[in-house]
């Protein structure tokens, strides 16, 4: 058991090597984005079975006609909701506990 925990760390230490500090939390931040946006996109897909929601909605103004994609806007709010909960319980755990090892965020990384 050891032995294998040794060779996880070996590996985790040269995979950690690859990148400098700023590089690996820009590509923590996007992959929390990502998860984030597939966890929206599985929220919308449900909340379609229960309720349609539009595509789009097209709205005449005058003798304009605008289409806001209600879906995808409804997809990427959520999103953003999601990061900016995470952020700031990560910030706010990091104030109360500037020592601690954990994220304290939505997400363990």
């Amino acid at each position: 058991m050891d032995k294998m925990k040794t060779k996880i760390e070996r590996l985790r230490e040269k995979v950690r090597s690859l990148f400098t500090e700023p590089q690996w939390e820009g590509t923590k931040r996007v992959a929390r984005f990502l998860v984030f946006y597939v966890v929206s996109a599985i929220t919308i897909q449900m909340l379609n079975q229960i309720a349609k929601v539009p595509e789009s909605i097209e709205i005449p103004l005058w003798v304009f006609t605008f289409s806001i994609a209600i879906r995808s806007s409804f997809k990427m709010a959520l999103t953003l909701i999601l990061t900016f909960v995470d952020t700031k319980k990560h910030k706010d755990w990091k104030l109360l506990h500037p020592r601690s090892e954990k994220t304290g965020g939505l997400i363990r990384w």
